[in-house]
């Protein structure tokens, strides 16, 4: 791969990281980085139902999430 190719690289909108195209993911792309918060805009926070992550990590065999609005914390299995 050249830099000319990298450059044209659909990029994530949430953490400028490698995107690439998908229709099932928000705004048409999805990030390269499992754990950006872009690809887990579909989780609704238990507390207020926000669909905004600010934080996404992997523990084990779940994911743990942050809401942005109301800083609650829970896990989800996968």
């Amino acid at each position: 791969m050249n830099n000319q190719d990298r450059r044209n690289q659909s990029r994530c909108p949430k953490c400028q990281g490698p995107a690439i195209a998908d229709s099932s993911y928000p705004d048409g792309v999805r990030c390269r980085t499992s754990i950006c918060s872009h690809n887990h805009k579909s989780k609704t926070c238990p507390r207020c139902k926000s669909n905004n992550p600010s934080e996404v990590s992997l523990k084990g065999k779940s994911w743990q999430f942050t809401c942005s609005e109301c800083s609650m914390s829970w896990n989800e299995s996968f």
